[in-house]
């Protein structure tokens, strides 16, 4: 199990209680910041467009919604700047408000490969694969949405230049044109 599982373990008791919260601290020579409790939906777009703003860059994030808007998150960011204390920063705050003034973002180079759930469910399987840029996850997660699709998991990493994630998602309405028509 990788340490971003262990730390979306290591909170969902905290959630499961009925907590809100976030925390954010040292991991080597990134930051590991943790989110738990009720998340509207867009939680992630708006997390990582706060992020972008700060200059703060997501290595990798994993993220589980356990009961309706109750969900868990970890992610692994790093900072150009060897003086910032990103413990600071409300981080639960971010993913729960749009910016209030949201930049162009550059056109996002990546694939998204979407497949019926293996599990018999109507749920979604998508793999995301291509060149990270800014506001990358909450250009996805607005893809998704204009299809009728809700995140319930996703597990994204970037190396170099390069992100690949999963996705697992839920359609959100029955009448709901099928990706793969």
């Amino acid at each position: 199990m990788g340490a971003e599982r262990l730390a979306l373990e290591s909170i969902m008791d905290r959630c499961n209680r009925g907590d809100d919260g976030s925390d954010c601290f040292r991991e080597g020579a990134a930051y590991r910041v943790r989110l738990w409790g009720n998340l509207p939906r867009g939680w992630a777009g708006n997390f990582t467009l706060h992020a972008c703003a700060l200059g703060v860059k997501i290595v990798s994030g994993d993220a589980i919604c356990l009961r309706g808007d109750r969900w868990v998150a970890t992610f692994l960011v790093h900072t150009a700047d060897p003086h910032a204390t990103l413990s600071l920063h409300d981080f639960l705050r971010m993913a729960r408000r749009a910016p209030r003034v949201v930049p162009p973002l550059p056109e996002s180079d990546v694939e998204i490969a979407l497949e019926e759930a293996p599990d018999g469910s109507s749920g979604v399987v998508a793999r995301v694969q291509g060149k990270d840029t800014i506001g990358l996850l909450a250009e996805v997660l607005r893809r998704f949405e204009a299809s009728a699709l809700r995140p319930r998991e996703f597990s994204i990493r970037t190396l170099r230049d390069d992100v690949d994630g999963w996705f697992w998602l839920e359609r959100t309405s029955p009448e709901a044109k099928s990706p793969f028509a």
